[in-house]
């Protein structure tokens, strides 16, 4: 079934296959040695203290956390199961997360060279490895690189069983990964989602894969069917009640890719690149070979459809997020390279010429993007300033397994303990100014406010004002950008 072309065939000679792994592998040790480099380098920090912090319960209490938490629980238990074994560290909580997205890399090779040829596979496996977005959450503990791994394991069986409909193999391999994607990440349901439509839409595959289609709909819904109740309650959640995700502007259709692709200048390039694509696949101009011009519709489809849907989605319910929609960022880097390949001459110069995007990207990655939060600093600073008699509060209340975490590690490991012993030591935890207990504030010799957005040192902020009732004297600490430290203290 796998076609090589002729510019493949001289380029690998008679070992195609020997060099094509040689190649995949080359690129995982590249990603694998690009995002081990600065793994640590920055805080824990966001959410990934709370993956840390749930991961250590029981598998009960996971279970219990979960039923409102807006992920499934297949990443939480793998990090179980892992942190038991390597601990909590910086380094070993994002190894998981480096691993995932350097095979991510290698498949998004794998499937270019499959399905198209070798350069489209080179094109696609290198602008993924040079993207700063992807650098960022190959150092994030969270779900988001297992999710994209498994969403191009996803592509690859469906195009696999798109080309072979009476494969067995191939519809089993595709439930399995489906099933996965389900468990690792709601959004998952989109991508599949999108995969059925297309079937449904397409004649030719409506007749030769609707069975396989079924088969699947069917198992994915029987061994979803359990958490279909947390499910429906996290949706009627986040209708209600998402203030923190701001709805869409129509410029953030511009922007996602951005954030996709570096730097304004490879956006702009990218984007003509992929209405190239687009003229050339409705023209059917793409390419002779009718099974490409398929191949390459199926792309446009399954990217175009979830990133469009979701963001005007977004108007009515805010979800237009770049983790959210993490997965589709593949299919633009994919069609991006499917564009490249068919405007670029199949010679030499040809190659000089596809190199000059990934040079790009490679140019503007930032190898240690970070995340802004340098809680370290701010619990060294704490450690001076705190006493006995100081009133610790946290703004708002979910910094506090970000704070926990660096301040007092034995704390943090003890998450049936952790909240007790914060109350026992005047760590306090607030969201609204009614938060704030001004009995205590009545026994304490002084007040600490960490404020993790920056709000509270605007001057009608309520929960300064509040405080401010009992200790009128402020000093203010900048840590970092929207982090801030404020001693509220009595005059002398």
């Amino acid at each position: 079934m796998e076609q090589i072309n002729k510019t493949t065939q001289v380029f690998f000679g008679r070992t195609v296959r020997q060099k094509v792994l040689l190649f995949s592998t080359a690129l995982f040790i590249f990603n694998l040695v690009l995002k081990l480099l600065f793994i640590d380098a920055g805080d824990i920090a966001l959410d990934e203290p709370f993956t840390l912090f749930h991961a250590q319960k029981s598998i009960a209490g996971i279970f219990e956390m979960l039923k409102d938490e807006n992920n499934p629980p297949l990443y939480f238990l793998f990090m179980k199961g892992w942190t038991s074994l390597f601990g909590i560290g910086a380094f070993a909580a994002r190894l998981p997360s480096v691993v995932f997205s350097s095979v991510t890399a290698t498949l998004l090779f794998i499937l270019g060279n499959r399905f198209w040829n070798l350069r489209t596979g080179i094109l696609a496996g290198l602008i993924y490895t040079f993207s700063s977005f992807h650098m960022f959450y190959a150092h994030d503990a969270r779900v988001y690189s297992l999710f994209c791994m498994l969403s191009a394991l996803s592509y690859y069986f469906f195009f696999s069983l798109s080309q072979n409909p009476s494969s067995r193999k191939f519809m089993y391999w595709w439930i399995i990964i489906n099933t996965l994607l389900l468990y690792s990440h709601f959004f998952g349901i989109v991508l599949i989602g999108s995969q059925f439509i297309f079937i449904l839409l397409n004649k030719t595959l409506r007749a030769t894969i609707f069975k396989p289609l079924v088969v699947c709909a069917i198992t994915l819904l029987l061994v979803f069917s359990p958490y279909l109740s947390v499910l429906f309650q996290r949706f009627q959640s986040t209708v209600h009640n998402t203030p923190w995700i701001q709805a869409p502007v129509w410029s953030d259709l511009y922007t996602m890719l951005w954030r996709f692709s570096n730097v304004p200048v490879n956006t702009v390039l990218m984007i003509i690149l992929l209405v190239a694509l687009i003229a050339m696949a409705i023209a059917g101009k793409y390419s002779k070979d009718i099974n490409k011009n398929n191949l390459t519709k199926s792309v446009l489809f399954l990217f175009l459809l979830p990133y469009l849907s979701i963001f005007l989605v977004s108007f009515y319910i805010p979800v237009f997020l770049d983790r959210y929609i993490i997965f589709i960022s593949l299919l633009y880097y994919f069609s991006v390279s499917i564009s490249l390949d068919r405007l670029v001459p199949e010679n030499k110069s040809g190659w000089l010429i596809l190199m000059i995007l990934p040079l790009m990207m490679a140019s503007t990655l930032k190898l240690n993007p970070g995340k802004k939060k340098n809680i370290q600093e701010l619990v060294a600073k704490i450690n001076t300033t705190k006493s006995k008699e100081t009133a610790l509060y946290i703004y708002p209340e979910w910094f506090d397994l970000n704070f926990v975490y660096y301040y007092r590690r034995d704390w943090f490991r003890e998450p049936l303990k952790t909240k007790s012993l914060m109350r026992e030591n005047s760590i306090f935890p607030i969201l609204k100014p009614e938060h704030i207990d001004t009995l205590q504030l009545k026994l304490v010799h002084d007040v600490i406010l960490i404020d993790a957005t920056g709000s509270s040192t605007n001057q009608d902020n309520e929960i300064s004002q509040r405080i401010e009732k009992f200790f009128p004297k402020k000093e203010i600490s900048e840590i970092y950008e929207h982090l801030y430290i404020i001693h509220f203290s009595r005059p002398e």
